[in-house]
């Protein structure tokens, strides 16, 4: 949800105190039926985030034309490989606008439509904790000679800018209240440490189409907020306890 996220407040679209009508939490496109894990009835963008509103986020996706919800995939990362020095790194999808339904951009927004890899997610929450900036991930920080001096080291590189830093200080409260006790994912609150970050529950696709009972629950976040140095990602397939994110990922990033 961070790529709608920021390409409505990037453009203007939306402001986070704007009010969105989710009414009883679900919501008919289609064929598909949205539905939220509660009813929410009319709640600010920066609530829409914070209690991880599919209703919410369809609404806002609606708003928004494919080009411009192709073009922040696009510039997240969300079809190319990051170039990381690691062999076998997999392909990953994002279809040309010209290939979608009436209902991809809607399921885009909340995560469907797209394949991605833990490492492309993390590095968009990367984004967010560095203002807007897409960084290149690498394995090996330094080489040392036999003597242990340091003889190479790895220089951060910036792949491009996704969002703007005003954009990126917009957001950074309302992913930050999703750890707040009202949000997702109180269960990733660290005593003393400000975290933000963004829950995710999705059916797991199989060859034929998505599995029946079967889910991915994921939890991204990065601290400290006011200085990031870390981003963590936590993805469970198929959990048992629960299919939420909240639940069953956040817990193990706390700890």
């Amino acid at each position: 949800k961070v790529v709608p996220a920021v390409a409505a407040v990037e453009s203007g679209a939306i402001a986070m105190s704007d009010s969105i009508d989710t009414g009883d939490g679900t919501l008919q496109q289609g064929r598909f039926t949205i539905r939220d894990m509660h009813p929410n009835g009319t709640i600010s963008f920066s609530e829409v985030i914070m209690l991880s509103s599919n209703v919410g986020t369809a609404i806002v996706a609606e708003d928004m034309s494919e080009a411009m919800m192709y073009q922040y995939a696009r510039q997240f990362g969300f079809n190319q490989k990051t170039g990381i020095e690691l062999p076998g790194e997999v392909d990953t999808r994002l279809k040309q606008t010209k290939m979608w339904d009436a209902t991809t951009k809607s399921a885009m927004s909340r995560g469907y439509a797209i394949e991605a890899s833990p490492l492309q997610v993390a590095l968009a929450y990367g984004a967010l904790a560095n203002g807007g900036l897409l960084m290149k991930p690498y394995i090996v920080r330094e080489r040392r000679n036999a003597e242990g001096f340091v003889t190479w080291r790895a220089q951060p590189d910036s792949v491009r800018r996704v969002f703007s830093r005003e954009t990126a200080a917009t957001l950074m409260p309302a992913f930050e209240s999703v750890v707040s006790e009202d949000g997702t994912a109180p269960l990733a609150h660290v005593e003393g440490l400000r975290i933000a970050g963004k829950t995710g529950t999705a059916r797991k696709a199989g060859p034929k189409g998505y599995l029946p009972g079967k889910y991915r629950a994921t939890f991204v976040g990065f601290w400290p907020v006011e200085n990031p140095q870390v981003v963590l990602a936590i993805v469970m397939d198929e959990p048992g306890k629960s299919m939420y994110g909240g639940i069953v990922a956040a817990p193990v990033f706390q700890r």
